[in-house]
């Protein structure tokens, strides 16, 4: 099976937040999501990522001089459906966020 795009992106951008909790919905078999987050640098960073109420895992972490993190988060296999995607930082932070899902991707080591 080839890998896929699920369902169109989701963009999403919040200022002043601790935490930002939104719907996205995966279908297909053999899913994998995707969540990036860039975060303004202000001492608060993302601490976690869940997707109906499991843990992402963070494969990639960027503090840049221009003031902003980046995350990368990914889930094998999520729930399909609709269910909420929840960001959580340490503090107040703006926080733009993009989620991506696939289909037809290997559940086992599905990341390089």
């Amino acid at each position: 099976m080839a890998i896929a795009r699920d369902t169109k992106s989701s963009v999403r951008v919040t200022g002043g937040v601790s935490s930002d909790t939104f719907s996205y919905t995966c279908s297909g078999s053999d899913r994998f999501l995707v969540v990036f987050c860039l975060s303004n640098n202000s001492g608060n960073p993302i601490t976690g990522v869940t997707y109906a109420g499991v843990a992402m895992t963070r494969i990639a972490q960027i503090t840049a001089v221009d003031s902003f993190t980046k995350d990368v988060y990914v889930l094998a296999n999520p729930a399909s459906g609709a269910n909420n995607v929840v960001i959580t930082a340490s503090g107040s932070v703006a926080i733009v966020s993009a989620v991506m899902s696939y289909t037809g991707v290997r559940q086992t080591n599905p990341t390089p």
